[in-house]
């Protein structure tokens, strides 16, 4: 998807990441994928990057646990990939008592020029579903049920993988 600007919108759903089978190296191999496949898309080229981090549900523990897996997306985010990243927008419960840490430990590590480019939202769906249309021109039709949404992630994903299976990507 593509958001009102004609950037293209990847999300991340960091509660996926819990899943069995996860190992550093295959979060690694996937986002390298994922980045790879938005790249070549000519409106990211031309437009840049928005990304969507789903830490709704998530934890302090969760978030250590990826915490080098985070820093190598983050790599290859801003140091591998000819890519214009324009914004991130961060989700976390409105009632989440460790997400100061969480802000902090991701903005510590990452350069003033990217900070500037975060936008953190802790409000409820409804909120999430007015704000990114009015503010970020992301309508609910470009971003996930779990966030407020209209877009079924994993039926987008099934049909995304195999349209790719499909073309041999």
């Amino acid at each position: 998807e593509t958001d009102d600007s004609g950037r293209t919108i990847m999300v991340i759903c960091v509660n996926e990441l819990e899943k069995d089978g996860w190992t550093d190296n295959s979060i690694g191999r996937y986002y390298w994928y994922v980045v790879h496949a938005a790249m070549e898309r000519k409106s990211c080229r031309e437009n840049g990057l928005v990304v969507l981090l789903n830490y709704k549900g998530g934890s302090r523990e969760l978030s250590e646990k990826i915490s080098s897996v985070r820093q190598l997306c983050r790599s290859i985010l801003f140091e591998c990939m000819p890519i214009h990243f324009r914004i991130s927008h961060l989700f976390l419960e409105p009632s989440a008592h460790w997400h100061w840490w969480l802000i902090l430990s991701l903005v510590s590590k990452i350069s003033s020029i990217i900070q500037k480019k975060i936008v953190v939202h802790t409000g409820n769906d409804h909120q999430h579903r007015r704000e990114m249309a009015r503010y970020y021109g992301i309508g609910a039709g470009q971003f996930p049920v779990d966030l407020g949404g209209d877009v079924d992630l994993d039926l987008t994903w099934s049909v995304w993988l195999e349209k790719r299976r499909a073309e041999g990507l």
